[in-house]
């Protein structure tokens, strides 16, 4: 069903006069089914979280970095460190931390059913990390680096997994290590992907994550520290089929606002 799904997301992102069509049928999708998807309330809520989150009202600074949501409205901030305080050839240190929510799909059981689905999902992400310390001259290489992915996993009625799906790394290369160029790291960026859904699946869970790794090479101690963003965040329900009053017809959802790093 995944194949098949992603062979009908090729033909949508075609170029379409205002509506996708697959064989002639429609593709049609449903709102955000994310609750507090953007952090447009002043607390967490319903979200689950690893690490200790807030929500951020403006820029954001460490050392001489700023970073702000893209369209300058309140967004999800993580601000976590990690140390690397013995003497070494190759060490480091690392902090993951995420945002989970989970959303009933038992209201499109018959849907499931009866036409093929699928669940797009992803958002807005964005990253900085900065370290200091010391380490044998001429060799000494320190890196604080990190990494956003999505990731939906599909439960049954009765709450065991069925299959998960991921949307790989959101940011490009390079990624973790020490023999990296040391180098202050700023990064934004947008993931949208979609997934098939198993027929007896009634509920998923949506998880935005961030992978923070300080990596250093011939070390004596180094610190470093991360701040993690999220904005926009996105799920929804689509199918092939007839019209339903509760969708709409259309294209896959386009992100509205190009990226790039706020100051």
């Amino acid at each position: 069903m995944l194949q098949a799904l992603l062979t009908c997301y090729v033909l949508l992102i075609a170029p379409q006069p205002h509506e996708a069509r697959v064989g002639g049928t429609t593709w049609y999708h449903s709102t955000n089914l994310l609750k507090n998807p953007s952090a447009s309330t002043s607390g967490l809520s319903p979200w689950s979280q690893t690490g200790t989150w807030s929500v951020a009202t403006g820029p954001v600074s460490i050392g001489s970095l700023t970073m702000n949501s893209p369209d300058g409205t309140p967004w999800f901030l993580n601000a976590s460190s990690a140390s690397a305080n013995s003497t070494c050839g190759t060490c480091g240190a690392g902090v993951n931390v995420s945002l989970s929510q989970i959303v009933d799909l038992s209201p499109y059981a018959n849907t499931l059913h009866c036409c093929s689905t699928g669940i797009t999902y992803g958002g807005d992400a964005f990253g900085e990390g900065r370290h200091s310390g010391s380490g044998t001259p001429g060799y000494y290489h320190a890196q604080a680096s990190y990494q956003a992915s999505y990731t939906v996993q599909f439960y049954d009625a009765n709450g065991n997994l069925l299959v998960s799906d991921t949307s790989g790394y959101v940011f490009s290369g390079p990624n973790f290590g020490c023999i990296l160029p040391t180098v202050v790291r700023q990064t934004p960026g947008y993931r949208r992907t979609v997934s098939g859904i198993p027929e007896a699946a009634r509920s998923v869970r949506f998880t935005a994550s961030f992978e923070n790794k300080l990596s250093v090479c011939y070390n004596n101690a180094t610190s470093a520290g991360f701040r993690n963003g999220f904005d926009n965040l996105y799920l929804d329900f689509g199918y092939l089929g007839p019209p339903t009053a509760a969708f709409k017809a259309g294209p896959l959802p386009q992100h509205p606002i190009p990226l790039k790093p706020k100051s």
